[in-house]
C-alpha cells in the first residue's frame, strides 16, 4: 500500500494507491496522527481514488470512523474528508 503524506499550510493531504488492508491503514493512520503537526491542522483530505479497497466492509469503515472520531480529542477543530469510489 504505497501512500504519501503532504503537509500543507493548515492541513494535510494524503494519497493512497494499490491494495489497502485494514491493518496497513491503521499503521498509516498512526503515523499521521502521531506527527507533531497533527494538533495544529484544520483539515485532512484523504485521497483514496486509486486505492483498492476490496477488502473493506461496513465494519472496517466503522472502525476507521472511530479512529477519526478519537483523533478529535487531540484536534477538535479538524475536518476530515475521505475521497473514494463507491464500488457498489
Amino acid at each position: 500500500m504505497p501512500y504519501t503524506i503532504k503537509w500543507i499550510d493548515r492541513g494535510v493531504y494524503t494519497k493512497t494507491t494499490g491494495k489497502l488492508t485494514f491493518n496497513e491503514n491503521i499503521k498509516y493512520v498512526g503515523e499521521l496522527y502521531g506527527d507533531r503537526r497533527f494538533e495544529d491542522i484544520d483539515f485532512q483530505i484523504s485521497d483514496l481514488l486509486e486505492a483498492d479497497m476490496s477488502d473493506f466492509n461496513e465494519e472496517s469503515a466503522k472502525r476507521i470512523g472511530e479512529f477519526d472520531k478519537i483523533s478529535t480529542v487531540w484536534n477538535p477543530k479538524m475536518k476530515v474528508a475521505h475521497i473514494a469510489i463507491d464500488p457498489g
